[in-house]
């Protein structure tokens, strides 16, 4: 029993990326198809860029300030804290030292690896790629090494 590659998002997914990857590599897979089970789920997602969310909470501040006292700071903790791992920035409202309000802003990983990669051989780089993101380390890894193997041609 089959799937066909359209109607489903989840088995157009697989049927446009998993499946060539799978055979590229040579495994077989099974006669049906994991995509049959999948089930469809559509969500959206609103993600804003760093100027219009700033805008916004600009605008959210400026309305509910009714401090007469002071006025709350803004601090940027991240994404190149050490407390961040280089992947987390948080939007911190501080009244004095008190936290009154947090927005995680999750996705950062650009770190400048690029560039410090030019002066190495290939394989010197590897132990960088699983410290550009603490939560999947070998994603990283596996990654750029096949990519470097199939520039290579070793594939």
């Amino acid at each position: 029993m089959g799937c066909s590659p359209t109607g489903r998002p989840a088995c157009e997914i697989f049927h446009k990326i998993v499946l060539p990857l799978f055979t590229q590599v040579g495994y077989s897979l099974p006669k049906s198809p994991i995509c049959l089970a999948m089930p469809t789920v559509t969500r959206e997602i609103e993600a804003l860029d760093p100027a219009s969310r700033a805008a916004l909470q600009l605008e959210a501040s400026e309305e509910t300030s009714t401090d007469i006292v002071g006025e709350k700071l803004t601090l940027n903790m991240g994404p190149s804290h050490p407390a961040t791992h280089g992947v987390l920035r948080l939007v911190l409202e501080l009244d004095g030292e008190i936290i009154s309000k947090a927005d995680p802003v999750v996705g950062y990983l650009h770190r400048g690896d690029e560039k410090i990669a030019e002066n190495m051989h290939y394989n010197q780089f590897v132990p960088y790629t699983d410290r550009l993101d603490y939560l999947a380390p070998l994603a990283n890894n596996v990654a750029y090494v096949m990519a470097v193997e199939k520039l290579l041609g070793w594939t």
